[in-house]
């Protein structure tokens, strides 16, 4: 109904109304406003699926308002012919056969009018198959037929059920829930990053799952674009190597039981779900074709290479003359279908923490491996949910930890994990509301209104202290300085000490995990241990492949059975 509204339908039926009384003569503007009708509540049934993201419970709700719509039966049962063509085109079902008798009708109708005009002046010949038709009977009031009784509804409504119910094996049983197993924070990507895409293109993208389920489904979103995003063909499969794809695994994936998808501005959707059997830590290919311009490019960028390839090779096994691009595009995030105790832990870093590693891959990518190993956490789902400087920074509010949520279904742990730039960020901006207060209560503060926040969504927080990744560094290490808004020239390491002091206190997080003690320098306390640091001349301090896989190993998995 509020689908009805937003798209001003309330007028387009009054005008339909006028247009109805003046050519109330002419069958063919009856047929017109009747097509009209349908077409108008399928357009709302696809904003509806949209947002709610399950056709099958938008199903069910239209079955059981034909239910309590009791006190009119006999409207009840006339209506449910077009309700059932409306259930069965939003679950895929649609009976195309008939496509060809609206189309008849209407040619049938386009002669008449032509044998009707052939003669100005001349009397209009009725068609012979109207002579045909017998005489038109009375009927006394004795002869009409009894009002209808419930059996006839009920009888729809049981046929509607079984519809919508038809896949139900997609659907979460009691003992099943559907949990994020990949995900990411989307941005604008420009054109300048080498991001330009697409205008007839395929793109085919990697991800990486932790929990593996049964069936899949993708959430697709157009936050940061510039006009609707039409996307012509998305098919999901299991990753082989190079371009290719697993023989045998690939699926189309559906939108409302549609191939293809319009997202408007600023909305994210939910696919329907997909019948693949997902291993965990396995990679999923994900092939979406883009017949059009697309415009502003919503996605993010990536360590790992995807390709990008003229026309639509979505079902190709292997992508023929494609270019590599460094960029995911529009998927943000995959569900699978797991166990009802499954959970999602969502990580809150700094948006580089996956591009640190001179191996490509974050802490969070090692640390998966150890939850699958851990019979009481292979149903926990690491995802990198949010940059920590938009979270405590700047837009901190409760919208802000409702985005991350939200957008990841299934969150039940958050780990807050800060690194040297947030803090380098915190220490440089001040001004109101936190004009006055030093860095390091900046900081403190946005944590705790962040942790209130997510406890009173029952979540469990944990938090990490900041390990020492400030800068390059010399044989002898490096600690840089700034000047305070007092102008006393500060040094940043001291800030981040005592951040992690009141990290480690345990006054605030319900947990924590000690990245500072396991990454330290003991010789070089504001740097990283040699073995650490990415290499380069001087070595860079940030965290290489051995430091992330260090702190995933230091990570106490207990944490996550809580």
């Amino acid at each position: 109904e509020l689908a009805h509204v937003r798209r001003y339908d309330f007028l387009v039926n009054a005008l339909q109304r006028g247009v109805e009384s003046v050519l109330f003569y002419h069958p063919a503007v009856w047929w017109l406003s009747a097509r009209i009708r349908t077409e108008r509540e399928h357009c709302c049934d696809d904003l509806a699926v949209s947002v709610c993201g399950d056709r099958f419970a938008y199903a069910r709700a239209l079955i059981e308002l034909e239910r309590m719509r009791s006190e009119t039966l006999a409207l009840a049962v006339s209506g449910t012919t077009s309700l059932t063509q409306r259930i069965r085109r939003m679950l895929g079902v649609e009976d195309r056969n008939r496509d060809w008798q609206p189309a008849m009708a209407a040619l049938l109708l386009l002669g008449i009018c032509i044998v009707s005009g052939l003669g100005p002046g001349e009397p209009i010949v009725a068609p012979a198959f109207a002579m045909a038709l017998p005489a038109a009977t009375p009927v006394s009031i004795a002869e009409q037929p009894a009002p209808p009784t419930t059996a006839p509804l009920e009888s729809a409504l049981g046929a509607l059920e079984s519809i919508a119910t038809a896949q139900a094996t997609q659907a979460p049983s009691a003992g099943e829930r559907w949990i994020t197993t990949w995900g990411t924070t989307m941005t604008q990507v420009s054109a300048s990053s080498g991001a330009e895409c697409c205008n007839n293109q395929t793109v085919r993208m990697f991800m990486r799952v932790s929990v593996g389920g049964s069936s899949v489904r993708l959430r697709m979103s157009n936050t940061w674009g510039s006009a609707p995003l039409f996307l012509g063909q998305v098919r999901l499969a299991l990753h082989d190597r190079g371009s290719e794809i697993v023989p045998g695994s690939d699926r189309q994936v559906l939108f409302a039981g549609r191939s293809s998808v319009e997202i408007p501005i600023g909305q994210t959707i939910t696919s329907d779900p997909v019948s693949l059997s997902v291993p965990p830590l396995a990679d999923v290919a994900i092939s979406i074709y883009a017949p059009n311009e697309t415009g502003r490019v919503t996605g993010v960028s990536s360590r790992r290479n995807g390709y990008r390839v003229s026309g639509d090779q979505t079902r190709a096994q292997g992508l023929t003359g494609a270019n590599l691009t460094g960029h995911r595009y529009w998927v943000s995030g995959i569900e699978v279908l797991a166990p009802s105790n499954a959970a999602v832990i969502a990580v809150v870093s700094d948006v580089n923490t996956e591009t640190d590693s001179d191996a490509g891959r974050s802490w969070t990518d090692f640390l998966a491996p150890r939850l699958q190993e851990n019979a009481a956490t292979k149903n926990r789902a690491v995802v990198f949910s949010g940059d920590i400087y938009w979270l405590l920074g700047a837009v901190q509010s409760s919208d802000a930890l409702n985005e991350i949520v939200s957008s990841q279904t299934g969150v039940r742990y958050l780990m807050l994990c800060p690194g040297f730039q947030m803090l380098m960020t915190f220490a440089l901006s001040g001004g109101s509301p936190t004009k006055g207060l030093s860095p390091e209560e900046r900081i403190i503060r946005s944590f705790k209104s962040t942790i209130d926040q997510a406890r009173s969504r029952g979540i469990f927080t944990i938090g990490c202290t900041l390990s020492p990744q400030n800068s390059r560094v010399g044989s002898e290490g490096l600690d840089p300085t700034f000047r305070d808004e007092k102008g006393e020239v500060r040094k940043f390491d001291s800030v981040r000490v005592a951040v992690n002091d009141w990290i480690k206190s345990g006054d605030a997080f319900d947990a924590v995990a000690d990245f500072d003690a396991v990454t330290r320098d003991p010789a070089n306390p504001a740097g990283l241990k040699p073995e650490f640091r990415v290499p380069g001349d001087p070595p860079v301090n940030l965290f290489n492949g051995r430091a992330h896989q260090a702190v995933a190993n230091a990570i106490d998995l207990s944490l996550f059975t809580r």
